[in-house]
């Protein structure tokens, strides 16, 4: 393990090359203020948009809770159908005179 003299001195000698390459390639500095920054700015940008979609999708949910949570609508055929409480809320029987099951060919 080094001594905080070794230590010293190598942080020393590490930061003047790092100083000897930036004033011989003045360049650098943009090149990796670019490299950083854009990362970062990506990130921001995808968190804000998930974010975003996030509450889309709070929304849509809280619409769909409303739907089910609404009183059915009568049938022209059947009025007295609705008049009931569904037993199951997830769907309603008026959706499930329209379901035809997949079939594996």
């Amino acid at each position: 393990m080094l001594t905080p003299e070794e230590l010293h001195a190598e942080m020393k000698e590490y930061n003047e090359f790092q100083m000897k390459m930036v004033q011989e390639n003045p360049w650098l500095i943009p090149a990796t203020i670019a490299l950083t920054t854009i990362p970062v700015a990506i990130c921001i940008h995808d968190f804000w948009r998930n974010r975003q979609l996030s509450k889309k999708l709070k929304i849509e949910r809280e619409k769909t809770k409303r739907l089910v949570l609404e009183p059915m609508a009568t049938d022209k055929n059947d009025e007295a159908c609705c008049s009931k409480k569904p037993k199951k809320i997830a769907l309603g029987h008026h959706e499930n005179k329209n379901y035809r099951p997949f079939k594996f060919h």
